[in-house]
């Protein structure tokens, strides 16, 4: 595994996305019941960024474009569980949100 920073654990948000990028992925990351979450902000259905989309308090969320439903854990469509979006393991280094982003994956 190979962690990267990619964000301060200051500018996380319960509820909504920030957009951060890592070696050219483009992600969005939130914090959910104390754990760091960290997705690809690309939409499974059709590609278009998550970052927009509102959190639910059940860690559900709708993408903005075209209303499908997400878990944030493990990033499955609820609406039709045939899409995932990228899912990647976190840790956090005092202020600092670490995200590996190469083969160690979730989701691939």
């Amino acid at each position: 595994m190979s962690f990267q920073s990619a964000i301060r654990l200051a500018d996380l948000k319960s509820g909504r996305f920030t957009k951060a990028e890592v070696s050219g992925v483009d992600l969005c990351f939130t914090i959910r019941k104390g754990t760091v979450v960290c997705l690809e902000n690309s939409c499974s259905h059709m590609g278009l960024p998550i970052d927009r989309a509102e959190i639910e308090s059940d860690g559900s969320f709708e993408c903005p474009w075209h209303g499908f439903a997400f878990k944030l854990e493990g990033g499955i469509c609820k609406t039709y569980p045939v899409y995932k979006i990228r899912t990647f393991e976190t840790k956090v280094e005092g202020d600092e949100v670490l995200v590996d982003v190469g083969e160690g994956s979730q989701g691939d």
